[in-house]
């Protein structure tokens, strides 16, 4: 099963064979056929289930396995998370399997083969920043992107607006303005992308604002957002825009402050701010 969007949600999808959650070939085009999955969700599949549990063709991707006899597989803004396979003599790619694999602004973490890490199998082209837990076969980079190993720190299944369930990046996620500029202007929700400076990896935009400064700045620093900044953008947008969180790496110590150096900070008459410490260890001052 995949989560919505584009793709589909977390359920019970299962594959004796090859791509649990999606399984792409092109048999009848001689040249290969391309395709593309764009805010796309796809989570929690598994494949080497029974009837054939061992064989070749029970091993590949419990995610998604692209089998081309020359046409490309691109994933733009699509997570890949929580598939699982067997293990065996053939274990290849829990996440991510195939032939002309194209990554930009995706996410691939947390699959795995018999209970051990195994994100992405085979060669694959990077086009824009990516996270990817663990990989094989060759990398071709050509723009130099970055490409992230560490948690993408994604909540659990739920209703986070949109058709389907997804995996909303919690506040303190680095997948959070760590993407490469893209065409899209919505998620795979339909909510607006960007909400900061760049895009989300992934298939969904976290919507809040993240303080991630002490400093008492106003659109001077393009990497940093300012609890001034952070009002100022909440007071003008709906939930869940409107809600304001903190580093807690930035807010760490018995008393991390902001001294308001640029003057009270005024919220408008009829909007509505929700600010939410509860990532944070200490008082913010």
């Amino acid at each position: 099963s995949g989560l919505g969007g584009s793709g589909n949600l977390p359920g019970s999808n299962g594959s004796p064979g090859s791509g649990g959650g999606i399984f792409s070939k092109d048999d009848n085009s001689p040249f290969g056929q391309d395709s593309t999955i764009t805010n796309s969700t796809i989570a929690f599949n598994q494949n080497g289930i029974a009837p054939v549990p061992d064989s070749f063709f029970a091993m590949v991707a419990a995610g998604v396995h692209h089998d081309s006899s020359g046409g490309s597989l691109t994933l733009n803004h699509t997570t890949i998370t929580g598939n699982s396979g067997i293990d065996g003599a053939f274990a290849t790619g829990a996440g991510l399997s195939g032939n002309g694999l194209i990554l930009s602004n995706t996410i691939l973490h947390g699959n795995t083969t018999g209970g051990l890490p195994n994100d992405l199998e085979n060669d694959h082209t990077i086009t824009g920043n990516c996270l990817i837990g663990t990989s094989a076969g060759v990398r071709t980079n050509p723009g130099g992107f970055t490409v992230l190993t560490t948690d993408p720190l994604l909540g659990s299944p739920a209703n986070n607006g949109g058709p389907t369930q997804t995996l909303l990046p919690q506040a303190n996620s680095p997948v959070i303005d760590a993407g490469t500029s893209s065409a899209l202007a919505t998620d795979q929700r339909g909510f607006s992308r960007p909400i900061g400076p760049l895009p989300d990896l992934g298939a969904v935009e976290h919507q809040g604002q993240f303080v991630n400064t002490l400093a008492d700045e106003n659109n001077t620093n393009p990497s940093a957002l300012s609890l001034r900044e952070a009002i100022a953008n909440a007071s003008n947008s709906p939930a869940p825009d409107n809600i304001i969180t903190f580093d807690p790496a930035i807010f760490a110590g018995p008393n991390p402050t902001i001294a308001f150096t640029n003057g009270e900070i005024a919220v408008p008459d009829f909007s509505t701010v929700h600010l939410d410490a509860s990532l944070l260890s200490s008082n913010v001052h």
